[in-house]
């Protein structure tokens, strides 16, 4: 057997183990998120009526607390709110607004992403994670998200968050006007635009 050939066979065995390896870690990852996206579902599903009814009753006092501006208290209830019924995506809305004003901009933007994945309050979650990706200097992220809060202003969605929250005495849902979101819009692509002149 010449030279030549004795190392392709010694090759083949550890090319064998290295690309089986390669598939055992990415079959892993995948089901890893299959598991997680299954007690997601197992979570919200054994979710009860009288757990529903608390995380309802603890998401309206978080609302009082925050027209009250008690943000402590607010973001305990929100707490609370989300452990009882982890389906009640429009509360992460208003933790990821408490988190932004406590600078925590990687949590703020992982909670208003959870109720922008969930059709929740789009013109207010968009306005809000464009505010942390703005913050935190991501310019790019932040004028898409503020295009898309503009947009569910202009058709017509956050109209209808008005007209389903016209009687409630809790604070703006919407939290930003189309005038403020287009001024951070501005902000954020003059930003953007300076950060590429500097390259």
């Amino acid at each position: 057997m010449s030279a030549d050939a004795h190392e392709t066979s010694t090759e083949n065995p550890e090319q064998g183990r290295i690309s089986g390896s390669r598939f055992v870690i990415g079959f892993v990852g995948i089901m890893a998120v299959v598991l997680t996206i299954f007690l997601t579902v197992i979570s919200l599903s054994r979710v009860s009526p009288h757990q529903r009814n608390f995380a309802q009753a603890k998401f309206v006092s978080a609302l009082d607390y925050i027209k009250e501006g008690n943000p402590k208290d607010a973001m305990q209830a929100l707490n609370l709110a989300i452990e009882a019924n982890p389906g009640l995506y429009s509360a992460y809305g208003w933790r990821g607004e408490l988190m932004l004003d406590r600078n925590e901009l990687g949590p703020a933007i992982d909670n208003f992403s959870v109720s922008i994945d969930n059709g929740s309050n789009l013109p207010g979650n968009y306005g809000g994670r464009g505010d942390a990706y703005l913050q935190a200097g991501l310019y790019a992220e932040a004028a898409s998200d503020f295009t898309e809060a503009i947009r569910a202003y202009d058709d017509g969605t956050a109209e209808e968050i008005h007209e389903k929250t016209k009687d409630s005495k809790g604070p703006d849902p919407l939290r930003r006007s189309r005038e403020q979101l287009e001024r951070l819009l501005n902000e954020a692509e003059q930003k953007l635009d300076e950060k590429s002149k500097k390259k």
